[in-house]
């Protein structure tokens, strides 16, 4: 292909060239010449040389799990806030995934946050009542 001193050992499996070893670029079970590979990464084509993008999914939903352990009246409010940020963030980038999950993130924060309170209020105030 460029080395022509080099003899070729493979076939660019989508344009035909024959390839030297030094010119031989495997993906993803393919076998592609340079000028190939370069087109089909500009391209978006090749999967594994995608960017992959920051999951908010993930992150939501595991500081709204982590809200139930660690005082969620305080820290869930936090991330509910987080969370509509995120939503705005994969609303402009479709690239982006995890919406489902930050919903789910969501509706765990208010969850916590009942929890919470009912532990720590609700006792407070029949206390109070009392007196």
């Amino acid at each position: 292909y460029l080395h022509a001193e080099n003899k070729a050992h493979h076939i660019c499996e989508r344009c035909g060239s024959f390839i030297c070893e030094i010119c031989l670029t495997e993906i993803e079970t393919k076998k592609l010449c340079p000028r190939c590979f370069d087109r089909l990464e500009n391209d978006g084509a090749l999967q594994t040389t995608k960017t992959s993008y920051f999951n908010w999914g993930r992150l939501i939903l595991s500081l709204s799990l982590l809200s139930f352990f660690c005082y969620g009246f305080f820290t869930a409010p936090f991330i509910i806030g987080l969370a509509v940020y995120a939503l705005f963030q994969i609303k402009k980038d479709p690239e982006k995934r995890g919406k489902a999950s930050v919903i789910t993130g969501i509706i765990f924060s208010i969850l916590s946050m009942i929890f919470w309170i009912s532990i720590f209020f609700i006792p407070l105030i029949i206390r109070m009542a009392k007196h």
